[in-house]
């Protein structure tokens, strides 16, 4: 059996390992004796309520609730029910999970006849306790209700006691909360926007906009903008709220910035949030590897990022990772079975696989623990969508507008769903909805563009094709997003009747950019074939016939290209 060890085994041989008693050399024992020796001898002279007080602050702060709770029992009845120590012992059972026990404390107490505090602290218990309509009571539904309860709390009596700064951006935050819980979106922005307003530094009230989509980016940055306008904070502050608020609100901005990072953008390059959203803009550009690299970094030191791991799941079902998304899935649900994002990492693993009736399972489950879990929303009306279901796909992707509505991917969706069913006239004003939101996205132009087309609206159709060729070139677009225009622009071309030099140019374009597209090589050959360009005609014939022999419309024209060599 070894010996225990002793104190002085841990010593490096260079120190004297002897500890004698006196002023210079005092063991951590006898300084931990000493420090609650001074307390205790400090409290003789402050009283024993002053003590408790400050040891029950010292629990809540290193997470001690339950001493804390059991100590401030015995503050609040010493105290003969001070407001602050009240206030603690709700603190205490908040932390422990007991909301109700706490806003019935604070209430019992009268404590929300004397602070505007305490009518908050009650509200976010009630809201714990998705007790709604008692949350807005405490705190008024608007500043009408907020100034009648001003009225009737003796706040001049209570001024020393002000356990929560910016209280009244705090109270606006929480009201928008509320409402978004009550499913009352527009109440919920007005009140994300105040908070906003008197409180430029709360930006919980901008994420909740810009994660729920109440607003479209440039009303986000517009809102934030004109806050800052009024509190003429210090350059360098406004400077750097400006470059992180930006971050966030224009991820979904797809033009690419020409001017170089500032020093501050340098500073804050490597900032989780920052890459997030960086993220976020690349899988809106198709740039999928990019985003992967670029969200794996961000996992990498922080394994459950709320806010990266959205992106990282759809960028990996882009990609067809399945074997990483199953593994992510399985961590996931592991870690937090009781969030949302888990069971949406596990239904876009059966959706990367193609078991869409079991992905739209997760995915509802999702949406059953977060109701504005908008991807989730898509997810579902994807999966319809795939299988053809195009009523059910369309009713979760209008729901998916709903929690999303300054968000402009549903109604492009809903669009293209529209346009499925042959209902050129719905398509048309969803379009033009999501392009109202998103003005520089190729891919609104394009589904615009093949509406037009398939009209016979071939100026139209031109123009809108045009347009979004030059987004696509300008944001860096995925090729094969703008292959796919192309190759409608070609024929529209062809469609015109004169403009087969056009065509051919763009056809040879779409196959540098994806060599065995079968749809640009039946074009080239078409192409060419009008041009009188028989031999290179025929050999293109036989690409798209060795690419797709089922082809009948390459099979036809081959023959006629054969028969008029052999005649020539």
């Amino acid at each position: 059996m070894e010996a225990p060890l002793e104190s002085n085994q841990f010593a490096s041989p260079s120190e004297d390992v002897s500890l004698p008693l006196d002023e210079k050399h005092i063991s951590s024992t006898s300084l931990a004796e000493m420090s609650f020796t001074k307390e205790v001898s400090e409290v003789q002279h402050g009283g024993t309520v002053d003590f408790l007080r400050i040891k029950v602050k010292d629990m809540l702060s290193s997470f001690a609730y339950a001493s804390a709770a059991f100590w401030a029992n015995k503050l609040v009845t010493m105290s003969n029910g001070s407001i602050e120590d009240v206030y603690l012992l709700a603190q205490s059972y908040l932390h422990l999970g007991e909301s109700e026990r706490a806003a019935h404390t604070l209430i019992r107490f009268n404590t929300i006849q004397k602070s505007l505090a305490c009518r908050f602290f009650v509200a976010r218990c009630y809201l714990a306790c998705t007790k709604f309509i008692e949350a807005l009571n405490a705190i008024g539904g608007d500043d009408e209700g907020l100034c009648l309860l001003r009225d009737l709390v003796q706040e001049e009596k209570y001024t020393w006691f002000q356990p929560i700064q910016e209280l009244d951006s705090r109270v606006w935050l929480l009201r928008g909360t509320i409402f978004e819980a009550m499913d009352n979106r527009n109440k919920a922005t007005t009140c994300y926007v105040k908070s906003l307003e008197l409180d430029p530094f709360c930006a919980e009230a901008l994420m909740k906009i810009e994660e729920h989509d109440l607003l479209t980016p440039k009303k986000q940055i517009a809102t934030y903008s004109s806050v800052l306008e009024e509190k003429n904070l210090p350059s360098e502050i406004n400077e750097c709220i400006v470059h992180c608020y930006n971050s966030m609100c224009e991820k979904h901005e797809l033009e690419k910035k020409d001017e170089g990072p500032s020093d501050l953008e340098k500073a804050l390059a490597e900032n989780s949030d920052i890459m997030v959203f960086e993220a976020t803009r690349l899988f809106n550009r198709g740039k999928f590897d990019e985003c992967l690299e670029l969200s794996s970094r961000v996992l990498d030191t922080d394994k459950f990022h709320e806010k990266c791991l959205p992106v990282h799941i759809s960028c990996l079902v882009e990609l067809q990772e399945v074997n990483t998304l199953f593994y992510l899935a399985h961590q996931l649900v592991d870690a937090n079975p009781e969030k949302a994002i888990p069971w949406f990492a596990v239904a876009s693993y059966y959706f990367a696989t193609k078991y869409y009736d079991k992905a739209r399972q997760y995915y509802t489950k999702a949406t059953q623990i977060d109701i504005n879990f908008g991807v989730a929303w898509l997810g579902i009306a994807h999966s319809y969508a795939i299988q053809n279901e195009h009523d059910q796909a369309m009713t979760a992707y209008f729901y998916a507008a709903r929690t999303m509505s300054g968000n402009h991917t549903p109604f492009l969706y809903l669009g293209m769903e529209y346009s499925q069913t042959k209902n050129d006239t719905m398509a048309l004003k969803f379009y033009r909805k999501a392009l109202s939101i998103c003005p520089n996205d190729a891919a609104i132009f394009h589904e615009i563009g093949v509406l037009f087309l398939k009209d016979g609206n071939l100026e139209k159709a031109k123009t809108t094709f045009e347009t979004a060729i030059k987004l696509h070139k300008k944001n860096g677009i995925q090729p094969k997003q703008l292959e796919a225009t192309l190759v409608n622009l070609g024929r529209v071309y062809l469609q015109m009747g004169s403009n087969y030099e056009d065509a051919e140019a763009l056809y040879t374009e779409a196959l540098d950019l994806i060599p065995d597209s079968e749809v640009a090589i039946a074009g080239l050959a078409f192409s060419l074939h009008c041009l009188g360009n028989l031999d290179d005609a025929i050999n293109y014939y036989h690409k798209v016939l060795a690419l797709n022999p089922l082809d009948s419309f390459s099979e036809s024209m081959l023959t006629k290209a054969l028969t008029s060599v052999s005649i020539i």
